[in-house]
């Protein structure tokens, strides 16, 4: 039989007993995310979800990483720490260029596989069924 909720009176009583960590935790890995990013992370979801409303065979989720920050710049340290992160696949979209840099997982490293132009199709083995010209992404 289960029990009838405690009511309380005040924040205080509510939160007694609750053990809050500290909010300054370190971490020497840098700064990645940000709320604009688990935005802009949520709305590819969205979207792809949208695009694929008709199948039933996939499953899309928030476990993306996108930027499209111009200031958001590639490096071998990034590369570095997102392949032992254990990300498989990371697109770099340049809007000014009208291009897409993918890079993939090989031998426990992200390595540059392909960069694509506006008239080139974007396809992942991580997205299955998944095509699009590169131009409609940017527009």
């Amino acid at each position: 039989m289960s029990q009838p909720l405690a009511t309380t009176s005040t924040v205080e009583n509510a939160t007694q007993g609750i053990i809050f960590p500290p909010g300054d935790l370190y971490s020497d890995e840098p700064p990645l995310e940000s709320d604009l990013h688990r935005e802009q992370i949520e709305l590819l979801v969205r979207l792809i979800k949208w695009y694929w409303r008709e199948r039933q065979d996939f499953y899309a989720t928030g476990n993306l990483t996108v930027y499209f920050s111009p200031n958001q710049k590639k490096s071998e340290a990034k590369l570095k720490l997102y392949s032992l992160k254990g990300v498989q696949e990371y697109w770099i979209a340049d809007w000014r260029l009208q291009q897409i840099e993918i890079y993939r997982k090989d031998a426990a490293q992200l390595r540059l596989v392909a960069t694509l132009l506006p008239n080139d199709d974007i396809t992942s083995p991580l997205l299955l069924g998944f095509s699009a010209r590169v131009q409609r992404l940017f527009a």
